[in-house]
């Protein structure tokens, strides 16, 4: 294997005058999160190892850069975050073999406890019908429950696609599945999520495949729908979301 193409976890801390304090690699990873615990301690999560193998990671440093822990989950991750206990969430993509010798996929949510335990799991099934479900982004609210996105794709030509939110509960239950696909549409991609005063906010692409508009829906509690708005560029070019914040 070429070294110089290999993908790898590297992560890198500078002190407040902007020198480098510490550096650390970890080989076959692809991260993609990085989040810092009220203590300094720094998790790195994304997907480590070959594509035929790959399974979900979270990689935690103390704040002087020695590693704590490393754990592997199987499937492929595509989201993390942190509370304020020092947990780790992380939700993806993971697949198992069935009694009849058929391959499931499942929407995989995970827990690990601040010392790298793994607290509870969470797999929900692709339900009938559906031609595919891809995982989305992950939330927490005040009251330490979970809200997972999904899209699924149901039918063909056109197929359908709505938004999916789960959610469970501080100890991992599970509490509703709410889906959302937005008036007038067949096309809803809200797989970012904020959460904020009691709501869950929204927010992706919707419209046209080919020069989609940019959603943002809020929903409450319970999961019913506040209100929704929808952006389109003036010239008719296609609009994406980057990145959103709740105030």
């Amino acid at each position: 294997e070429d070294p110089v193409t290999e993908e790898r976890f590297v992560t890198v801390k500078y002190d407040a005058a902007g020198k480098e304090a510490w550096s650390r690699f970890l080989p076959q990873g692809n991260p993609f999160a990085l989040a810092v615990g009220r203590d300094g301690s720094v998790y790195v999560g994304g997907n480590h190892g070959p594509f035929d193998s790959q399974a979900y990671a979270v990689l935690k440093y103390d704040a002087e850069g020695n590693q704590e822990w490393f754990v592997r989950y199987p499937g492929s991750a595509q989201a993390m975050v942190l509370d304020a206990e020092g947990a780790a969430y992380m939700t993806g993509s993971s697949t198992s073999v069935n009694s009849r010798g058929e391959k499931e996929r499942f929407i995989a949510t995970v827990k690990y406890s601040a010392g790298g335990g793994l607290v509870w799991e969470a797999r929900d099934p692709q339900e009938a019908g559906v031609l595919a479900m891809s995982p989305g982004h992950l939330a927490l609210d005040g009251e330490g429950n979970l809200y997972v996105t999904a899209i699924s794709q149901t039918g063909t030509q056109p197929s359908t696609l709505e938004t999916l939110i789960f959610k469970y509960g501080p100890d991992g239950h599970f509490i509703r599945r709410t889906r959302y696909r937005e008036p007038g549409t067949d096309r809803t991609l809200a797989f970012r999520i904020a959460t904020g005063a009691g709501n869950v906010y929204l927010t992706g692409s919707v419209g046209d495949a080919l020069f989609p508009g940019i959603l943002t829906a809020v929903l409450d509690g319970e999961g019913q729908l506040l209100w929704s708005g929808s952006y389109f560029a003036a010239d008719g070019l296609d609009a994406g979301v980057e990145a959103f914040a709740v105030d």
